[in-house]
């Protein structure tokens, strides 16, 4: 049996070495190429793209770019919307019903009651 030489290589660990940078050329072209797509688009639309820019345009040019950039826009979720299921809904209603029912309960007792009440049992244990 023959045997490889060198250090042991454990799994899941990166393989040593040279690491190489990754180039950021490609990222530029395709905003500048995004930019220029916008441009056109507004030149088209009658925008003329020279007058100061509103915060309105500025908001919807993000959007925008990733749309010219990936093809597609993810919707933006409400931020008012109550994201729970059904059944978290039911279980946080149920918390809150139990929660109003043992303060009721804590709320109708006197301390010379409760006092009473722990004397008993403690009567009983022995």
């Amino acid at each position: 049996m023959s045997f490889a030489g060198g250090p042991l290589k454990l799994k899941g660990q990166p393989v040593a070495g040279v690491k190489k940078k990754k180039k950021q050329q490609g990222k530029e072209k395709e905003l500048a190429l995004a930019a220029e797509a916008n441009a056109a688009d507004k030149q088209q639309q009658g925008g003329g793209g020279e007058g100061p820019s509103t915060s309105a345009g500025e908001k919807h040019q993000k959007p925008d770019l990733k749309r010219a950039l990936h093809g597609y826009e993810l919707p933006q979720p409400d931020e008012n919307a109550d994201r729970r299921t059904a059944a978290e809904k039911r279980f946080q209603e149920h918390q809150v019903k139990l929660e109003q029912e043992r303060l009721s309960k804590l709320a109708s007792k006197s301390h010379r009651d409760r006092v009473k009440e722990f004397n008993d049992y403690l009567a009983h244990l022995s």
